[in-house]
């Protein structure tokens, strides 16, 4: 990320740190954002990938768009008895972890947790639900100890949990949305953001037909369910 980061600014972007207080709509486009320090920004195309915060951008556009924040909790975590190494495992229960150093990291994802900017961190999760699920799953796990959590947010679209790809054609041509990953954005990033590009640049996805992941399946209410993974 931070080699993308530097090539963009090699040729030319600038980043401002700034948090977007407010959108001018006009003739179905936008015309400009508003910044937090009383700056503004014009622009010809506008992106919104704002993940968890991306439906209360929307909001100041006028733009329905049903992404939630939604907690989750990582866990740091190592083994009393002897195992090998393991690669990314995820099972049907939403339980996922990897080797790191001497340890593993992952966790159990819970898709019933309210709904909301909260990075509080139950300590007790990981003894509640983490640690049955790994040692029904790996037996060797049941001395599984935990060193550390921590909390973080899922962008979690609530149609179908599949990103939302797109502009909202005929309203707001110009203002293009990339959200609503629900835990997979880093993995998708690089695919969901040169697909995006050619939406916008050459009217068309090339690559890769994301098509099925537009905003007109919000509008039309139709869920575009995933069946390869969880």
């Amino acid at each position: 990320m931070q080699g993308l980061r530097r090539k963009a600014q090699s040729l030319g972007v600038v980043f401002v740190q700034d948090r977007v207080t407010g959108i001018d709509v006009a003739d179905r486009a936008v015309q400009t954002v508003r910044l937090n320090d009383g700056g503004r920004i014009a622009g010809s195309i506008f992106v919104n990938a704002a993940g968890a915060w991306a439906a209360q951008v929307c909001e100041m556009a006028h733009m329905p768009l049903p992404i939630s924040p939604m907690r989750r909790f990582e866990h740091y975590f190592t083994c009393g008895n002897p195992l090998e190494a393991l690669p990314y495992v995820k099972d049907l229960d939403r339980l996922a972890f990897r080797s790191e150093g001497k340890g593993y990291s992952g966790g159990l994802v819970d898709g019933n947790e309210p709904r909301g900017f909260n990075f509080d961190i139950d300590h007790d999760y990981f003894e509640r639900a983490v640690w049955p699920a790994l040692a029904h799953r790996f037996p060797p796990l049941e001395s599984a100890r935990c060193h550390r959590t921590w909390s973080g947010l899922y962008e979690q679209c609530e149609l179908d949990g599949n990103p939302i790809i797109g502009n909202w054609r005929g309203h707001l041509d110009n203002f293009f949305v990339i959200a609503g990953f629900s835990g997979h954005g880093m993995m998708h990033a690089p695919a969901a953001g040169r697909g995006l590009a050619e939406l916008i640049v050459d009217g068309a996805f090339q690559t890769l037909d994301l098509s099925r992941l537009d905003y007109g399946r919000i509008e039309r209410g139709e869920p575009y369910a995933e069946r390869g993974i969880l």
